[in-house]
């Protein structure tokens, strides 16, 4: 069985970008928002100097089977997993001992850490993922821990100011080390939650979600 991870994109790729976003519909529905996201990623329009956006799609035998969306914060020195899924009839997929699932979220804290450790020599948090409750044990299972911080999601995404003020889903942040040294899992929360709400959703920074970030 050949499993294959690529970083599609416009200029390369096209077909494959729209088999992510096949990918990205069919799992998570409730976030159709994010596929302009995903396409302008993909294109090189959402380009920024404090991030690196990572979109890989797995292949097995050349069918798409899932995809991992993750990005890197040069500037807080962590990584934010925005989405993951595993078509599943490939769930089985044994990749060098690991799971599928598991094996994108290896080659995606991989590249984290390559885009971390060329950015600067400052220790890291790691990387970080928003979840449902019900959904930590699969995190768990992976290595990660829940990180000890209040966390809420904004509905809509980067999108929530077309929509009014913002509103929240309850989330718990969940993160993994890098770094050998020991994982400090309260500096990594904090860290995890202020690349997510501050600069990836860029709610504002006088707005009660935020309010633990403003004295770190």
């Amino acid at each position: 069985m050949d499993v294959m991870f690529l970083e599609p994109t416009a200029a390369v790729g096209p077909e494959n970008v729209e088999a992510l976003v096949e990918l990205h519909e069919r799992w998570f529905p409730d976030y159709g928002y994010a596929i302009d996201e995903i396409r302008d990623n993909a294109s090189g329009v959402n380009g920024r100097d404090d991030r690196i956006v990572h979109q890989v799609l797995a292949l097995v035998d050349g069918a798409p089977a899932g995809f991992i969306l993750i990005h890197s914060n040069l500037i807080r020195r962590v990584g934010l997993i925005h989405f993951i899924a595993v078509e599943q009839e490939f769930r089985g997929v044994d990749l060098d001992g690991q799971r599928l699932s598991a094996a994108l979220v290896s080659h995606g804290v991989a590249l984290v850490a390559a885009d971390l450790a060329l950015a600067g020599n400052d220790p890291t948090h790691g990387v970080t993922a928003e979840t449902e409750q019900a959904m930590i044990p699969f995190w768990e299972r992976l290595g990660f821990e829940v990180l000890p911080f209040p966390y809420a999601e904004p509905h809509f995404g980067v999108q929530w100011a077309a929509h009014g003020e913002p509103t929240f889903f309850d989330r718990t942040l969940v993160g993994i080390p890098i770094d050998p040294s020991p994982y400090d899992l309260e500096a990594a929360g904090r860290a995890g939650a202020a690349a997510f709400l501050l600069d990836h959703y860029l709610l504002p920074s006088d707005h009660p979600a935020v309010a633990g970030l403003r004295h770190p």
